[in-house]
């Protein structure tokens, strides 16, 4: 996933925000260059989403700085550094604008400030760099609202007000953020960290023709470079990498995220209101599936019949299993794909099964799935084991599961996270780029499936 301008990955794997300080500012900042703030998380979707707020403090703070020096206000000591005392200036000027009548708390609880308007709660938190999460503000307990004042600011750019959208909506689905925060990158990626009130429809054009063939997986080459340096590398595709209903969300998230920066008067239009492509509501095209030499080619791989290698010496994941080798490995890799082929599961169907739902009914081999919540209501179903998978050891698998008092089917998938195979998913698709036979058409084409259902 694409990170926000100013995140670095350190070799430790975790991210920082890195905020570079102007030239001529640097001496009222103990003549830092740069200030490095831990963002403690090694998942880039949930940096995206912390990073936000502090850079808004940090560019609030810049600001408030600026102003002081042109008031004439001295901030460096008789040694050369900063004074606290102009320092608690910034802080108080920072906070100045949230501290107006219609903002300020109307009441506390156990010691918490809530605040009469939620967004603003979340914004003044925000900005004082306090992890929402940690101050138990109940935001949506908040008993009055009052109109937002509008803004009067023509600079507010892009960025800062992805930061205060985010942080007023952390009741949404952290995999709805980070993948609105991820398109929302790739846009001032094209375009810049434009000025909310300069946006119009054209500064979109150049998605509409080009992001139907912006690759579906990103390579870690790619993963480096920007929209079109990757776009001029690789060019159109014919068909197109990404699906009508990919290319739509992509819109959907944006249009969403500018009219909730119109209803605060952030800017005056929605820039992408009218530009999402239209998908006809009857006859929508079923997406292609794996065909008989497909599924002959997958399960002809080194992955099915022996490998050379599997782990490194980490115990990571090593590579695709494309080399053929003595290594048969009878683990999610090796089992999600037949479970998807020989029982017609959807991919997070089978990796989020817990053990207790392999099951014997009347002396059938059952996999169970009328106890949990799947996509739809029609996914709850009881399945009987195909009996290609019993031929294959998969019972096995189960009983040696259960004597280790595991609880999960494929303990190895992260479940605690929102979605168990997310990670599976995008190597999935770079070992269908890594054992294709013929590169482009056949089992490696991102739109097909084991089953559509």
């Amino acid at each position: 996933m694409r990170t926000m301008s100013g995140i670095i990955r350190r070799p430790s794997g975790v991210y920082y925000h890195l905020q570079n300080i102007p030239a001529d500012l640097r001496a009222w900042y103990g003549n830092r260059a740069q200030i490095w703030k831990s963002l403690d998380t090694k998942d880039a979707g949930v940096a995206n989403l912390r990073a936000g707020p502090i850079a808004k403090k940090y560019a609030d703070e810049i600001a408030n700085t600026r102003a002081a020096i042109r008031r004439g206000e001295t901030p460096l000591g008789s040694d050369g550094t900063v004074t606290p005392e102009f320092l608690a200036m910034i802080q108080a000027n920072t906070a100045a604008y949230y501290d107006r009548p219609e903002i300020v708390e109307c009441w506390e609880e156990d010691g918490i400030p809530v605040f009469r308007d939620p967004d603003r709660a979340a914004a003044y938190y925000a900005k004082l760099s306090i992890d929402l999460e940690k101050s138990n503000v109940a935001l949506s307990e908040a008993r009055e609202v009052v109109q937002p004042v509008k803004a009067t600011d023509d600079t507010l750019v892009i960025s800062a007000a992805l930061g205060a959208f985010v942080a007023t909506q952390q009741t949404r689905p952290k995999k709805d953020l980070s993948e609105l925060s991820s398109y929302v990158g790739w846009l001032i990626d094209v375009i810049g960290d434009k000025p909310l009130r300069s946006l119009t429809p054209s500064d979109f054009l150049f998605f509409e023709e080009w992001l139907p063939h912006f690759p579906t997986r990103l390579t870690k080459q790619q993963s480096a470079m920007s929209f079109r340096d990757i776009m001029g590398k690789i060019g159109k595709a014919t068909p197109p990498r990404r699906s009508l209903k990919t290319v739509k969300k992509w819109f959907d998230f944006w249009h969403l995220f500018f009219d909730w920066c119109g209803k605060r008067h952030f800017m005056d239009i929605n820039p992408v209101a009218g530009l999402a492509p239209k998908i006809a509501r009857h006859g929508v095209a079923r997406r292609p599936q794996y065909d008989g030499a497909d599924i002959a080619a997958i399960f002809s791989t080194p992955m099915f019949h022996g490998c050379s290698k599997v782990h490194a010496k980490n115990g990571k994941p090593y590579g695709y299993r494309e080399v053929p080798g003595p290594l048969l490995v009878k683990d999610s890799y090796y089992w999600l794909p037949l479970l998807a082929a020989y029982n017609g599961f959807r991919l997070e169907e089978a990796g989020g099964m817990p053990l207790a739902d392999v099951a014997c009914h009347k002396g059938i081999d059952v996999l169970d799935l009328s106890k949990r919540k799947l996509k739809t209501a029609t996914s709850s179903r009881v399945v009987p084991l195909h009996p290609k998978m019993i031929a294959l050891g998969f019972l096995d698998h189960v009983k040696a599961l259960r004597v280790r008092g595991e609880e999960f089917l494929f303990p190895e998938l992260p479940h605690d996270a929102e979605i168990a195979t997310g990670g599976f998913s995008k190597w999935w698709g770079h070992w269908c780029n890594a054992n294709a036979l013929t590169p482009g058409e056949g089992f490696d084409n991102p739109e097909k499936v084991f089953h559509w259902r």
